[in-house]
């Protein structure tokens, strides 16, 4: 018996991958239902809640399997005011069945409800308590079998909380991310402001060495020029002493040929002199002759 149960079923899900239908949604998973009538769509549903969800046209045979599928298609017309299906969102072809119930507040509203309704329309209370012309069905005390929709809502809720988480998550990481990048573009800037760094170092050493060689040949040319200077300088005075040497030199020459010339004149004026006594003693000894050569 298990062993036909277990084939039903794989002949079930090939027949439903065959069509597409092993994945859709079940009613209860695409429902969403006001909280405080959820235990009333669920007395009305019941094994409804389970059935697949499709947006394709029903087929026209079924498999001898426990299977229920429903439209996703809702009708054209707009659920009723006070009606099941105003509370509810998502049922699909399952909207039409719930606007045919009429929603109460206690149960002697429902009685007076029900006697208004048509033969084919119910009346049901938050508590679950349903309603018919001719018949009555109540849940009982709620069973830990009852609250699936809450339960799922639990889960919507908490699907919609981990999507959030996701995306605070993605966004964190994407934020986790561009802090990383900025924090690797920074290390590449440093990386290559260090490089830069370096390299003004490297060239600060040179223009140092520069600087050094500089400050050596100028202090060099500086001694050059001291020693020049020094030079120029004993140039200048041995140039002043040998004016000064000339000068003397010049003065004694002038004063000595001053001399000299003193002395020619004299000598010149002796020679004049000498020649002038030589001549008058010429003359002298002429005029002694001439008497005696006469007489002679």
């Amino acid at each position: 018996m298990l062993n036909q149960v277990e084939s039903d079923d794989e002949k079930l899900q090939q027949w439903l991958q065959k069509r597409n239908l092993a994945d859709t949604p079940s009613v209860l998973e695409q429902l969403t239902v006001k909280s405080e009538w959820q235990r009333a769509v669920e007395t009305v549903l019941g094994d409804w809640l389970a059935a697949r969800m499709t947006a394709q046209s029903l087929p026209s045979f079924v498999p001898n399997s426990r299977l229920a599928l429903v439209q996703q298609r809702e009708s054209a017309t707009s659920p009723r005011a006070g009606r099941l299906s105003s509370v509810v969102r998502n049922a699909g072809a399952l909207m039409a069945v719930l606007d045919r119930v009429e929603l109460a507040d206690s149960v002697e509203d429902a009685h007076v409800r029900l006697a208004v309704l048509d033969d084919d329309e119910s009346v049901i209370t938050r508590d679950g308590l349903w309603l018919g012309q001719g018949w009555v069905w109540s849940q009982g005390k709620a069973t830990e079998a009852d609250g699936r929709l809450a339960r799922q809502q639990q889960v919507r809720e908490l699907e919609q909380s981990l999507k959030q988480i996701g995306q605070d998550i993605s966004e964190q990481q994407q934020g986790l991310d561009d802090v990383l990048l900025q924090i690797k573009q920074a290390n590449a800037e440093h990386l290559e402001q260090r490089n830069a760094l370096d390299a003004l170092k490297a060239h600060r050493a040179r223009l140092a060495g520069v600087q050094a060689g500089l400050e050596n040949r100028f202090q060099a040319l500086q001694r050059q020029r001291t020693a020049r200077e020094q030079e120029q300088q004993e140039l200048s005075e041995r140039q002043q002493a040998d004016q000064r040497s000339v000068s003397e030199a010049r003065a004694e020459l002038e004063n000595r040929l001053a001399t000299l010339e003193t002395a020619d004149q004299a000598q010149q004026a002796a020679e004049q002199g000498r020649n002038q006594h030589q001549q008058q003693r010429t003359e002298c000894l002429h005029a002694w002759r001439a008497p005696r050569d006469r007489h002679a």
